[in-house]
């Protein structure tokens, strides 16, 4: 019947449509009910091998708390393919095992793991350890084991006694006796205790600035080591100190630029200058623990411990080896081995931890600072700091900087988009511009939210998010002059209400304002004969008061020209420029100026923001993008938008599109054109055409970020509050629809003096942006001028509030200290890591959370807990918790990350990983948990139940 079965099936495959299995099990309900029955067998049968791999399970975590590490997934698979190929590789082995009683399974299985412990799991936990100095280091702490001995690590400078165990001795023993000698020999109870009290006398370790004098002085150190200490030490200032993250500063400022801009020398005298007072510590503390703890081993094992972490500290700071490089993609990779510098060091033993004052300091140190303003981003005090937990509260966080400013807004945006929320933003701040705000602008949505007709034909209203964004001026520029308290524009509005008998109305789009009756009487031209006619001056002197508001003065009568609606006042740009210059709000701390909008957006982006086929402004029938839709009505409502380079990344400026790149020396640009001039350079020959414009952009481009070539800042500051987020402008950031709200990412808005470097980095980077910006394609000729420091300060409260840093990524000046910021945290963690974004898909930050678990794992003190027991209290000990979209609007980079997420998924260290949804609105959580199989059958041990599993929920 199985024969016929699979007959049956590849028949269905072939032809679906012509199924004689499906007729056959329609007319034969006997051979339904057989193959239940055999499904049942089946399932009867399978329960023996899912014990084993319960018990296989139990026996992985007594295993890896015995020897205090863990065995990664893909060395266990191998032990439970052993057992499936001995025990039940078919249907007949399964039949026998399940007629095999459970002390006999058990002891075919003993063989099974002493073959797969000796000969895999053992050496490539070993080979794994003596590799990795870090993770021989935390493995020493926990155990006090190396690898092999006479080091704990490859390479490793302190020597271990014949007293250190190492998991050499391990090899020619059973896993039964393993076990119970790694029980025999694990360290007494206080021993890890101590070494946590000796780690945390070293780490507070710091000198004045007389005593780091001293100790340069009497430190065998070169005479031009000695002296530039000296001056360095001498710059700190009086009251300072100086600890070893202070010389690490160096190192974390530079950990993505070129070789050379480091004085290693000098950060390696620096680190053997503090050591010295750390070894002095050091000696003072064991003989501190030795009065209290009276054990032989102590001494020895606090000894090793104090000068492993005294070596690493050290050789972290010199050695590529030691440290956790920043080389990015392969160009960064390769590079990295022979011209950039790349590293951070992997461990940081900061005082204080991350919450301290002295990595307030480090965050000081390196944090940006930005010369052409003289402006350093040091801690500044936030006043009110909320957070933005989501697309609707950013939103409203927007609306509220937008809403308060008083004296001009600044906005960066890497996403606008022409829809709802994209146009909401747009028109909003086209209204603040016209001084229409608050309860101002409600009362403007009020009145259109039904909606306008286009022009005279429409018989029905479009409404009011669909009108086309060129026309959303005719609204405005409407309800300003019919609302506004301005004397100006009131005794305008009195002049035409009482030519034309009525108040001004808006009949549609095309006549909104509408003037025909007066425009009627007046006529074309003013004619002087006609003056003394009743209405007729009056009407005139209307419309030349009205054609007044839109020009620089006003004008005669004879150059006065009625037209016969507001909209067509506004339809010239540049009169409708002069008009919101003159009469739309103003500066509050400058009454004379103009309140100044000033918007980057990025150019690259535009290009996903194009729709073929959707109706626009420019070209009804052909396509619409921010530039056209959105970007022009700002312009001629005065504000002032760049784009943030162009489509192709170039090194230099030519003509109006926004370029950027290297310079030769600082000064000459770097060639490169969209030519393959390459192939024409001596050596360059064999280059094709793909090959020598590859060759082109890589030499011209910074080859650490050539493929972050985009303006990602997304915020909005004013001169007393500024937001932050990684959301962009548009209906699916802000999640404007309760049934429609699919978007998650994190944002901050924050108030007091911090909000000035807001304003200070954005001054510099818009007039980076503006040097060939002077009439971008979409500004229609308008000439931007660049931005004053002094015009855009901080103004607000200066009371205390919480310390906060700016912290910037600008590679064309050589910027990169929020990376390096982030990795140093990460680095000096030492009990958790909350990590929550939209993105993740550098490898660096992987590759740094697999030694934070591994150390954290290290940390645990399991004295007095059964192996078991102790393997549950590591796993709970890796408090790593990431926060990431389920899939994000990039999938290029959901791809480049998987490789990295699984391989932390599957190295048994990270023990709280999450991956929650955010877009699309599906959940997946990925977790290390535990999955209970049930009781144990008779004969099997009872701690058998409980089987840890990765498991998808």
């Amino acid at each position: 019947m199985q024969r016929e079965i699979e007959e049956g099936r590849k028949e269905v495959v072939a032809n679906p449509k012509s199924s004689p299995l499906d007729r056959r099990f329609a007319a034969s309900k006997d051979e339904r009910q057989a193959l239940v029955q055999q499904l049942q067998r089946f399932l009867r049968l399978a329960a023996e091998p899912v014990r084993i791999n319960a018990y296989l399970h139990a026996k992985l975590e007594e295993i890896e708390g015995a020897l205090g590490t863990g065995i990664p997934d893909r060395v266990a698979k191998s032990l439970f393919k052993h057992a499936e190929k001995a025990l039940y590789h078919d249907e007949a082995a399964l039949r026998k095992l399940n007629e095999t009683a459970p002390e006999q399974v058990l002891a075919r299985l003993q063989p099974i793991l002493d073959h797969w412990f000796r000969e895999e799991a053992l050496p490539f936990v070993q080979q794994t350890l003596y590799q990795s100095p870090f993770s021989a280091y935390w493995f020493f702490v926990q155990s006090g084991m190396v690898a092999r001995r006479p080091v704990a690590f490859k390479g490793a400078q302190v020597q271990v006694g014949p007293e250190v165990s190492d998991l050499e001795s391990l090899k020619k023993l059973s896993l039964h006796e393993v076990l119970s000698r790694l029980k025999r020999q694990r360290l007494p109870s206080d021993f890890v205790d101590a070494y946590l009290v000796l780690e945390r006398a070293l780490t507070e370790v710091t000198l004045s600035r007389d005593e780091a004098l001293r100790q340069i002085d009497s430190a065998q150190l070169s005479h031009s080591d000695r002296a530039r200490l000296h001056r360095y030490v001498a710059a700190k200032g009086q009251t300072e100190t100086l600890s070893t993250l202070d010389a690490y500063s160096w190192m974390i400022r530079d950990s993505s630029k070129f070789k050379g801009s480091v004085d290693w020398e000098l950060l390696a005298a620096a680190l053997h200058m503090l050591q010295q007072a750390k070894r002095e510590k050091m000696q003072q503390e064991i003989a501190r623990l030795l009065q209290s703890r009276q054990h032989p081993q102590l001494a020895l094992y606090l000894q090793t411990a104090g000068e492993l972490m005294l070596e690493l500290e050290s050789r972290q700071a010199r050695e590529r080896r030691f440290q956790e490089s920043t080389g990015g993609g392969p160009i960064g990779w390769i590079l990295s081995h022979f011209v950039i510098g790349g590293g951070v060091p992997v461990q940081l033993w900061a005082p204080g931890g991350v919450s301290g004052d002295r990595f307030a300091e480090l965050v000081n140190e390196i944090s940006p600072k930005n010369a052409k303003s003289g402006n350093c981003y040091l801690g500044k005090a936030a006043t009110d700091i909320r957070l933005l937990h989501d697309g609707r509260e950013y939103h409203e966080g927007m609306i509220e900087v937008i809403d308060a400013a008083r004296n001009f807004l600044n906005i960066s945006s890497f996403d606008w988009r022409v829809d709802l929320g994209g146009k909401e933003i747009a028109y909003r701040l086209m209204a603040k511009k016209l001084g229409m705000e608050g309860e101002a602008y409600q009362r403007f949505l009020t009145y259109f939210h039904k909606g306008v007709r286009l022009d005279r034909r429409a018989t029905t209203p479009t409404l009011f998010y669909d009108i086309p964004p060129s026309r959303m001026k005719n609204l405005l520029v409407y309800f300003l002059i019919t609302t506004s308290e301005s004397p100006a524009i009131v005794g305008v509005r009195a002049q035409l209400q009482e030519v034309l008998g009525e108040s001004l109305s808006c009949p549609n789009l095309a006549t909104c304002g509408d003037l025909a009756r007066a425009y009627q009487q007046a006529g074309g031209k003013f004619n002087p004969q006609r003056s003394s006619e009743p209405g007729y001056g009056k009407t005139w002197r209307a419309f030349q008061e009205l054609q007044a508001l839109f020009e620089e003065k006003t004008p005669d009568l004879r150059t006065t020209r009625p037209l016969p609606a507001l909209a067509d006042y506004v339809a010239n740009s540049h009169r409708l420029r002069t008009f919101v210059r003159r009469h739309g709000r103003k500066r509050e701390d400058d009454p004379a100026r103009p309140f100044p909008i000033n918007i980057i957006t990025d150019a690259k982006q535009n290009l996903f923001n194009v729709h073929l086929g959707q109706p626009s402004t420019a070209f009804p029938y052909f396509f619409s993008d921010p530039v056209r839709d959105l970007y022009r009505p700002l312009f001629e409502f005065d504000v002032q938008l760049l784009l943030w380079k162009g489509l192709v990344e170039f090194p230099w400026h030519l003509g109006p599109i926004p370029l950027a790149g290297r310079k030769i020396a600082g000064v000459a640009p770097f060639p490169y054109v969209p030519f393959p001039w390459l192939r024409f350079v001596p050596g360059f020959g064999w280059a094709g055409l793909g090959s020598s414009l590859l060759l082109q952009h890589v030499l011209a481009t910074d080859v650490r970020t050539w493929w972050s070539m985009a303006m990602h800042s997304k915020n909005i500051s004013s001169e007393s509050a500024a937001t932050e987020s990684g959301m962009g402008l548009g209906t699916k950031y802000f999640n404007l629809y309760p049934e429609f709200q699919t978007w998650h990412d994190m944002g901050v808005k924050v108030e007091g003096p911090i909000v000035g470097d807001v304003n200070d980095h954005f001054v510099q980077v818009y007039n980076e942006a503006r040097v060939n910006n002077t009439g971008i394609p979409g500004s229609r000729g308008v000439k931007i001028p660049s931005l004053r420091y002094e015009d855009y300060r901080y103004s607000g409260a200066s009371i205390e509030g919480f310390r906060s840093w700016l912290i910037t990524t600008h590679p064309e000046e050589g910027d990169y200290n929020y990376r390096g910021l982030f990795m140093a945290a990460l680095a000096a963690a030492r009990e958790n890591i909350y990590i929550e974004n939209s993105f993740f898909s550098d490898p660096l930050v992987a590759h740094m959370l697999l030694r934070k678990a591994r150390e954290f794992r290290g940390r645990v003190n399991c004295a007095d807990l059964n192996e078991k027991d102790c393997s549950e209290k590591k796993r709970e000990a890796v408090k790593i918790y990431l926060v990431l979209p389920d899939s994000s609007d990039k999938p290029i980079i959901d791809a480049l990350g998987t490789a990295d997420w699984h391989d932390m998924l599957h190295s048994k260290s990270t023990a709280g990983t999450r991956r929650v949804a955010g877009r699309p609105p599906r959940c997946c959580t990925l977790r290390l948990g535990s999955l209970t199989t049930g009781t144990a059958p008779p004969g099997w041990p009872t701690w058998v139940r409980p089987m840890p599993l990765n498991v998808a929920i």
